[in-house]
């Protein structure tokens, strides 16, 4: 059985290379070599995170990866048992009835521990499985390959998307190579996880969004499949997001002044933020913080999680909570510290750290450099970038006490700040032309 699985395995691998080869060049302005290097990479990453779940944590029924991927097979076994079980789980219908206990009985993941009004996410990432078990084999290998194949889509789409918002008809590659320049969005992004569908998602988000550019609404309507397929998967990312979704928006469609934009749609998101409950009572944000802030500190215990740090409490006066977001964009973006770290994945998360400010302190060097137009349209791209960094910073920041998991749930900001920031490579490029001829002129001087 199990050299059937490998066979499966490569033939798929070998029909995503076949893919990738014959894609038409002009599609996106990459080479197809480019592409293949990438699709390794992705594959080397899924490979190394096979083997962290399986050596490093060898605990099977807590691992993420692995949960979703048996809760998925255990669901597959009713297609010959009983099919109309297999597509009610599938289509989410009426999963919780009584008759189904003796299948919830036998899953590790499904039901969510907790919930305050929003969707339960796992569900998402064990359908997403479910389909691929159909012509896997139950190899867990497949699953691998399909992952890194739908990651890389979700690459390419941000990759376009960012391109044509800021530079229309320019090559995808600097953009492309851009979002994976961090190695928690290449490693994390390329297993069985959540990840994958996440970068999906947002790749998806900024192909449709570059529509408005364009003013092309059918590329436009992509937006709407993006907002649903996030809000299966992370729900927590759309509300993040939506503020600076409405900024990029209004900057594009009426080219407003960006800087001015996003202040008043970081002013005017958070009033609604912290009065969301008096129009829908379940939406009061900072009580949804708190609880999940308590939840998290009972699972780290539960789970004797070694990184676990003491965070202030959500303050329910929208005042306090506004002063101590610099505490909580610190733990998300900047921790953990070099004394604090624990174990290699940790060390790394710290150097990426330093590799997010360097690149941050280089992003706006360079876009001081640019000419009047080019800049709107790069700080039109860079403010919605920073608006959703500030709100994700927020709510990670005031929800997630443990420092291994941080790491894990910046990717999606780290993704698309890779993605921004690629967009600048042409104007450094330039920049360092211009630096290394003025510095050979000043070296002929008498």
């Amino acid at each position: 059985m199990e050299v059937i699985k490998a066979l499966v395995a490569v033939g798929w691998l070998g029909f995503f290379i076949y893919l990738i080869t014959k894609r038409k060049a002009g599609v996106t302005g990459i080479d197809r070599r480019w592409l293949l290097a990438l699709f390794a990479l992705k594959l080397a990453a899924g490979c190394l995170l096979w083997l962290v779940y399986t050596q490093h944590y060898p605990f099977r029924h807590t691992s993420d990866s692995f949960r979703y991927f048996d809760d998925a097979m255990i669901i597959n076994r009713y297609l010959f048992e009983d099919l109309g079980v297999w597509f009610r789980f599938l289509l989410g219908i009426d999963v919780h009835a009584s008759d189904l206990e003796h299948v919830h009985a036998q899953l590790g993941s499904w039901q969510g521990s907790y919930n305050y009004g929003i969707a339960n996410d796992s569900p998402t990432i064990i359908r997403i499985n479910m389909i691929i078990g159909l012509v896997s084999a139950n190899g867990y290998a497949t699953h691998i390959v399909f992952m890194c194949a739908i990651a890389l889509i979700g690459h390419l789409l941000l990759a376009k998307g960012i391109t044509d918002m800021v530079r229309p008809g320019a090559s995808t590659l600097p953009v492309l190579v851009g979002s994976m320049i961090f190695p928690t969005v290449v490693f994390w992004g390329s297993g069985v996880l959540k990840e994958v569908p996440l970068i999906f998602g947002l790749g998806l988000l900024f192909y449709g969004l570059s529509g408005v550019a364009l003013r092309s609404l059918k590329r436009f309507g992509f937006t709407l499949i993006a907002l649903l397929v996030l809000g299966v998967t992370k729900p927590y990312t759309i509300i993040s997001f939506a503020p600076a979704m409405v900024g990029l928006i209004v900057c594009l469609w009426f080219n407003r002044r960006p800087i001015l934009t996003y202040l008043l749609v970081m002013v005017a998101s958070y009033f609604v933020a912290v009065n969301a409950s008096t129009v829908y009572p379940p939406g009061d944000l900072l009580y949804i913080l708190n609880k999940k802030q308590t939840d998290f500190y009972n699972v780290a215990h539960l789970n004797d999680a070694g990184s676990t740090v003491t965070i202030s409490p959500v303050s329910s006066n929208a005042f306090s909570f506004l002063m101590s977001l610099p505490e909580r964009l610190a733990l998300t973006y900047l921790r953990p510290y070099p004394n604090e770290a624990q174990g290699w994945l940790q060390y790394a998360a710290t150097l990426e750290n330093v590799l997010f400010v360097m690149v941050l302190i280089a992003v706006f060097r360079l876009t001081a450099g640019m000419v009047s137009e080019q800049r709107r349209r790069y700080l039109t791209l860079f403010g919605a970038w920073v608006v959703f960094a500030l709100w994700f910073g927020a709510i990670a920041g005031s929800t997630v006490p443990v420092l291994g998991a941080i790491v894990r749930y910046k990717l999606p900001v780290l993704f698309i700040f890779g993605g921004v920031a690629g967009a600048l490579a042409p104007q450094a490029w330039t920049s360092l032309s211009t630096f290394k001829s003025n510095r050979g002129h000043r070296s002929h001087e008498p």
